[in-house]
């Protein structure tokens, strides 16, 4: 239980340096958010680009969250590589070679419900498929590497704590 105490001291005071520091930059923040909300609110020539950037953001705030969640296994160990990364590159690539071209995602590659029919293809190489889903990839990633934050925390606490996993003791003590 020292190690929960632990877990809960370090979880406040990181909890306790980003409100200071949120406080201690506050007008850099509200002018930000600002910006933004008047961007999205307000009517004019950037009206055409909401659309994309909003598209944007959920694109990206989903290939994060199913790396976070294949960091977590969804309770059963079940990657979502196996479920949507893996897919998503298969589908591409055959389209691609199938195609002589990378296709192009319609509507947007933010969004897209599936690709363009094919055109004069000059050909199709590793780099251009790569560069189709390399960011999806390196998102998904990075969802990942988020998802594997809170066991190294747990673990920093205990460390901190002092104490000793059982289960790992017994197993080097045969």
């Amino acid at each position: 239980m020292l190690y929960i105490k632990t877990l809960l001291e370090i979880l406040v005071s990181s909890l306790t340096n980003l409100a200071a520091t949120c406080v201690k930059y506050s007008v850099p923040i509200l002018t930000l958010v600002g910006v933004v909300l008047v961007f999205m609110m307000a009517e004019g020539p950037h009206s055409p680009y909401k659309q994309v950037i909003t598209d944007f953001v959920v694109f990206v705030a989903w290939w994060v969250l199913l790396g976070v969640a294949s960091s977590i296994g969804l309770g059963s160990g079940l990657h979502t590589f196996v479920l949507y990364l893996g897919p998503h590159i298969a589908k591409v690539t055959i389209a691609a070679y199938k195609c002589n071209q990378v296709p192009v995602l319609v509507p947007s590659r933010w969004r897209f419900d599936h690709f363009e029919e094919c055109g004069q293809g000059e050909g199709v190489g590793f780099w251009s498929i790569y560069s189709a889903v390399g960011l999806e990839a390196f998102l998904w990633g990075f969802g990942t590497a988020l998802g594997e934050l809170p066991p190294y925390f747990f673990a920093l606490a205990a460390s901190i704590a002092g104490t000793k996993n059982e289960e790992l003791q017994e197993v080097l003590d045969n």
